[in-house]
């Protein structure tokens, strides 16, 4: 049910009031959190962050995967670091 609502009904029945939250968010934002999610697959929930250090290789999965997998969390995780450059870049300009 959407905030503030009366009855369930189907998400046809309520058409455009209801939306998943991953249509809200940024090209940035979204870069992020599949950046978390690639992580997340290979190592657990300890290793969503982006503190600098790649996760563990699984035991089971070959190395071509593993780098596979690492290189596309690395694109995603320049499109966010670049996002963040620029907000602080912007934050400099407006507060300076």
């Amino acid at each position: 049910m959407p905030p503030g609502a009366h009855s369930f009904a189907s998400r046809h029945a309520w058409r455009r009031q209801v939306a998943y939250a991953s249509q809200f968010e940024t090209w940035e934002g979204r870069a992020l959190r599949m950046a978390q999610r690639l992580r997340t697959k290979l190592a657990g929930p300890d290793w969503a962050g982006l503190d600098g250090t790649d996760p563990p290789k699984p035991k089971w999965m070959r190395w071509r995967t593993y780098n596979r997998i690492m290189d596309r969390c690395d694109r995603y995780e320049e499109i966010a670091d670049r996002a963040l450059i620029m907000l602080g870049a912007k934050l400099l300009h407006y507060g300076g």
